[in-house]
């Protein structure tokens, strides 16, 4: 018997039995024989619904992405009119220098200083929008990579229950097509679990800085208060 007619038999009788574990589990024939990633115990019903959430998950992020992508445009907006309302001000502040109106000076001064804190935590607010749209933009990408993973799922739980399907009627000529094609499915399924995790941790980094962004308008907006005193 062949070494690959080996592990085909082996493959089919484990399948058969159920000794395959729920994860990605090393199985060895013997020695001398190749490696291979058996997948067992994935139930094709919670695969589809996981499949189904990921889809949601993207529409979601898309709708989010539109949302955020109009709040950043209204956000500079403001910022702009603020810098407007700041020169306005800086124009009355020095007509009063002109006229040594002390008074008014001073108290067009702290309304400058009051309208600059509002300024920074305007542009915080750009800031931290924009960072929120590039984690959204994450989260979408990690969910597509999740579909992916999904997608890889059901094609080898199709081929491990055709597999499945031979211990009652052996054909050699079978196991061996579906055993090679089961490995072939489950190094795609690796991959597309590898580009996952890459998309989770670029997720979590975007995601750490929106956080970064909270503190900082929290940071200005307290000091806009300390410039309202």
């Amino acid at each position: 018997m062949t070494r690959a007619s080996a592990l085909a038999l082996l493959l089919v009788a484990l399948s058969a039995s159920g000794v395959m574990s729920q994860e990605l589990t090393l199985v060895r024939a013997d020695d001398a024989l190749p490696v291979t990633f058996a997948i067992d115990g994935m139930d094709e019903d919670v695969v589809r619904d996981d499949l189904s959430a990921a889809r949601d998950v993207v529409s979601q992020m898309e709708a989010e992405e539109d949302r955020l992508q109009v709040e950043i445009a209204e956000a500079k907006a403001a910022v702009e009119v603020k810098k407007s309302e700041i020169d306005i001000i800086e124009t009355q502040k020095d007509l009063a220098d002109d006229r040594d109106r002390e008074a008014e000076k001073r108290s067009l001064e702290r309304e400058k200083d009051f309208e600059e804190a509002m300024k920074k935590v305007l542009e915080r607010m750009v800031e931290l929008r924009e960072r929120e749209l590039d984690h959204v933009r994450a989260r979408r990408e990690t969910a597509r990579a999740a579909m992916v993973v999904h997608e890889r799922e059901l094609e080898v739980i199709e081929v491990r229950d055709g597999l499945a399907s031979l211990a009652s009627s052996p054909s050699m000529e079978q196991s061996i097509r579906l055993e090679r094609e089961i490995v072939t499915l489950e190094r795609e399924l690796l991959e597309a679990l590898h580009e996952r995790a890459e998309k989770s941790r670029d997720e979590a980094d975007r995601e750490r800085r929106v956080y970064e962004a909270q503190i900082q308008v929290h940071d200005e907006k307290r000091d806009l208060r300390e410039a309202g005193r």
